[in-house]
């Protein structure tokens, strides 16, 4: 209803002091001026705003509705642009983070430590999200930053800007006294044991279907072998628990497996379901003038650079003495 900042406060002027005379000498304003905004305000609410009198004016009780709100509205502008001013210089202020599970169980945790020791009064409000979860919550303005897949389907949305940090290899991994470590490979021998989904990247996403996943791994299985998997349990650091108990297999990126929290896993000696993948950062573009998002992306790159690289380039190469699986040989020309 309000359209412009100074309405409110001169329609709340008038509420003060009781008295258009009064209000336009207190703000210096002449009286018609002022009369014409609030008709104005009264065609927009379709309303009386004020009762008059020979000696002034008084709210009414819509009047008094407009006044509750323009009051706190004002109030919040002016919060608003204490925020933002402190923000934009990095001070304090808040940034809301989306991130896929495997980035918020493995990254995020450090990249949140070290932001805190050089911005500790900058609020970081984090929440697990799936790609297509990340994407809607940038462009409706709930988050700043999503960090995980940046392989989506189709064009960019003009209102975002992607950023590739990393390469991820996933592959089929199993807790490190898990059988098949000892043993050569084959699509039959990993569809007798059951499966962990820990995450589900494309679960009812149908826009995303060229990310890694699960369901990938077990169509291709399925068509080689006829047969499917005992079960697959969908869960998250439950699932992880279950991996170090018994056997269970997974698919997940292997540059960071060593940082899954409570667990020892090893990549399996297969090229079976062995894919890189695009990962990375995709923030708003109005965004980017924010110091303290810029300072929080640096620290993501940091962090990956130092502790997730040189995991990733260890582990994406099966050892080719074991490796082994159902393709058909190639024939000799």
């Amino acid at each position: 209803m309000f359209d412009k900042r100074h309405e409110l406060a001169k329609f709340l002027a008038v509420a003060d002091t009781g008295s258009i005379l009064g209000a336009a000498e207190k703000i210096a304003i002449s009286q018609p001026a002022l009369s014409r905004i609030i008709c104005k305000l009264e065609e927009q609410f379709k309303g009386k705003l004020f009762e008059r009198s020979s000696t002034g004016v008084r709210l009414t009780p819509l009047g008094s509705m407009v006044a509750e709100r323009a009051r706190h509205i004002l109030r919040e502008i002016e919060s608003a642009e204490q925020e933002i001013c402190s923000t934009l210089s990095g001070h304090t202020g808040m940034l809301s983070i989306t991130a896929d599970q495997i980035w918020a169980d493995t990254v995020v945790p450090a990249t949140i430590y070290k932001f805190h020791e050089k911005h500790p009064d900058v609020e970081l409000k984090l929440r697990a999200a799936t790609y297509a979860d990340g994407i809607q919550s940038l462009i409706s303005g709930e988050s700043d930053l999503h960090c995980g897949s940046i392989g989506g389907n189709g064009e960019w949305s003009p209102l975002l800007l992607p950023e590739r940090v990393l390469d991820m290899t996933w592959g089929i991994v199993a807790h490190e006294s898990h059988p098949l470590h000892t043993t050569k490979i084959n699509c039959a021998k990993l569809t007798a044991y059951p499966w962990i989904e820990y995450d589900a990247v494309s679960n009812g996403e149908t826009d995303c279907d060229n990310l890694p996943s699960l369901a990938h791994v077990m169509s291709e299985l399925e068509s080689r072998t006829k047969k499917r998997v005992k079960a697959i349990v969908r869960s998250n650091l439950t699932g992880l628990s279950m991996m170090q108990e018994g056997c269970y297999l997974s698919y997940l990126p292997l540059n960071v497996i060593d940082k899954l929290p409570g667990v020892s896993l090893k990549p399996l000696p297969t090229d079976m379901g062995r894919r890189r993948h695009r990962t990375g950062l995709i923030m708003r573009r109005s965004s980017r003038s924010l110091s303290a998002l810029v300072q929080l992306q640096r620290i993501i790159r940091e962090v990956v650079s130092q502790e997730l690289a040189a995991t990733g380039a260890r582990n994406a190469k099966p050892d080719a003495a074991s490796a082994q699986n159902d393709s058909p040989p190639r024939r000799k020309r």
